[in-house]
């Protein structure tokens, strides 16, 4: 596609950060707090929010609030909670929210916790295995 398109891949990656980057920008970051800390989601106009988890402006945006590094669920393209890598307890109180919505949506994505740092993004749990 991308030679029948006549761009690079650069070209591609370089505005998919660009949209990400200004998305994050126009979203507004809520949190709840919970017991064991504070639940972190972007209200937004995007019908998908898992793709923010991408935005090179992420830390930028979270990081006050939040914190950084993260923990974050992404049960379906439409959810995005986020909170401290820090912070324990968290996954075991969003656990069965995260987890009915996966099993409820119609394009689900998955149960795991995901580890975002200066370093990348990588899966480091399951929240099924705290509910089984």
């Amino acid at each position: 596609m991308l030679s029948d398109w006549g761009v690079m891949i650069g070209d591609i990656t370089e505005a998919a950060n660009a949209n990400l980057a200004a998305a994050i920008q126009e979203s507004t970051l809520k949190f709840q707090e919970l017991e064991s800390g504070r639940l972190g989601y972007f209200e937004t106009s995007l019908p998908f929010k898992a793709p923010l988890l991408f935005a090179p402006n992420l830390r930028l945006a979270v990081e006050a609030q939040i914190g950084w590094p993260i923990h974050a669920a992404i049960p379906d393209r439409d959810f995005l909670f986020m909170w401290s890598a820090q912070t324990a307890g968290i996954d075991r109180q969003v656990a069965a929210t995260v987890i009915e919505e996966f099993s409820s949506a119609p394009h689900p994505l998955t149960t795991e916790v995901l580890e975002v740092s200066d370093t990348g993004i990588r899966a480091i749990g399951d929240l099924l295995e705290l509910v089984a």
